[in-house]
C-alpha cells in the first residue's frame, strides 16, 4: 500500500533531485524514495551507534569543544 505525501521543496533543491534523476534514468519521485530509504537503512544501521555514551564528555560543553578535547587527549596518551 502506498500513501501520497505532499513535500514543500526549496527550487534549488527540487533542481538539484531532478538534474540527479535525470542523469540516473530515474524520476523525481524515485530518487526522493531512494534517499528516503537509504537514509532510514543508515539509522537502522548506524555502526557508530555502540560507541554512544561510552565517553564521558566531563560537562556540556562536550558538542562544541570535541574537536578540542579528542586533540587534547591525542596529545596526553602520545606523552605517555
Amino acid at each position: 500500500m502506498s500513501k501520497i505525501v505532499s513535500l514543500t521543496i526549496p527550487d534549488n533543491l527540487y533542481e538539484t533531485i531532478t538534474q540527479i534523476a535525470k542523469n540516473k534514468g530515474q524520476t523525481s519521485e524515485s530518487l526522493i524514495i531512494e534517499c528516503v530509504k537509504n537514509s532510514f537503512a543508515f539509522l537502522e544501521n548506524d555502526p557508530l551507534e555502540p560507541f554512544i555514551g561510552i565517553i564521558d564528555s566531563q560537562g556540556s560543553d562536550w558538542s562544541e569543544k570535541h574537536d578540542q578535547y579528542l586533540g587534547q587527549a591525542l596529545l596526553d596518551n602520545n606523552n605517555n
